[in-house]
C-alpha cells in the first residue's frame, strides 16, 4: 500500500475533525492530495461511522431528535384520544340534558293538568253548566242577603215588607222599628252568617236576582219563626 494511500487512510480515520475542517476551507492545494495522485477537484467523503468521531454530539442529537419526535407522537396520539373522549362524554351528557328537559316540562305540564283537574272538580258543577267557586257564591248570598234587607226595610215599604222591626238584643223579644239597617246592625246578626252559610251549601245558585230571592225568603221566614 502507498503511503498516500496509508495518509490518506489515515487521515479519514484518525484525524477525520481535521480532515472535515480542511475540506471545508475549499483549498485542495494544502492538502495533500497530489502525492496521491488525485486532483483538487476529487475530495474525500466520509463513510460508514468515520464522519462521526469528529463530534460525538452529532449522534447525541439525532437520538434525542428521535426521542422528543416519538414524545411528540405519543402525547398527540393521547391528546386524541382525550378529545374523542370528550367528545363522546359531551355528547351523551348534552344528549342525557336534552332528555332531562324533555321530561321536565312533560311532567310539568301533567302536574299542571292536574291541577285543573282538581280545581275544577273542587267547584261544585250545579244545573245548567254553571259552576260556582264557594268563597264567590258565599259572598255573593251575604251580599244578597244584606241588600235585601237594606232595600226593604226602609220606611216607605216598611209595612209592606213585614219589616215592622229588627231585634237588636237577641234575649229580648221586643221589636223595635228601623229606619234603614245599616252594615253594623246587619253584623250584628251572627244568625244571618250562619244562614248564608247554610245557603251555600244547601242551595248554590246561578244568578244574583236569585240568591236575593232566596235570601230574602228564607231569612223573613226565620224571622218570622223566631218572632
Amino acid at each position: 500500500m502507498s503511503p498516500g494511500k496509508k495518509k490518506g487512510a489515515r487521515v479519514i480515520g484518525e484525524e477525520s475533525r481535521r480532515y472535515m475542517r480542511k475540506v471545508g476551507s475549499g483549498n485542495g492545494s494544502s492538502h495533500g492530495y497530489r502525492c496521491n495522485g488525485l486532483g483538487s477537484e476529487r475530495r474525500w467523503k466520509p463513510f460508514g461511522e468515520i464522519h462521526l468521531k469528529h463530534d460525538r454530539c452529532v449522534l447525541e442529537l439525532r437520538k434525542k431528535e428521535q426521542r422528543n419526535k416519538r414524545r411528540r407522537e405519543r402525547n398527540a396520539e393521547a391528546r386524541r384520544e382525550q378529545q374523542i373522549q370528550f367528545q363522546h362524554h359531551a355528547g351523551s351528557s348534552h344528549v342525557a340534558a336534552a332528555e332531562k328537559r324533555l321530561l321536565r316540562n312533560r311532567q310539568r305540564r301533567e302536574v299542571t293538568t292536574k291541577k285543573k283537574e282538581l280545581r275544577k272538580q273542587e267547584y261544585a258543577h250545579f244545573e245548567g253548566g254553571v259552576s260556582l267557586q264557594n268563597k264567590r257564591s258565599k259572598s255573593l248570598v251575604q251580599l244578597a242577603c244584606y241588600d235585601t234587607i237594606v232595600d226593604e226595610c226602609t220606611v216607605e215599604n216598611e209595612l209592606s215588607a213585614g219589616c215592622e222591626g229588627v231585634l237588636h238584643d237577641r234575649g229580648s223579644a221586643e221589636r223595635e222599628p228601623s229606619v234603614v239597617l245599616g252594615e253594623k246592625d246587619y253584623l250584628a246578626h251572627c244568625e244571618s252568617v250562619t244562614f248564608a252559610e247554610e245557603m251555600v251549601l244547601a242551595h248554590p245558585f246561578s244568578d244574583y236576582q236569585e240568591a236575593a230571592n232566596a235570601a230574602r225568603d228564607i231569612w223573613f221566614n226565620k224571622v218570622d219563626m223566631n218572632g
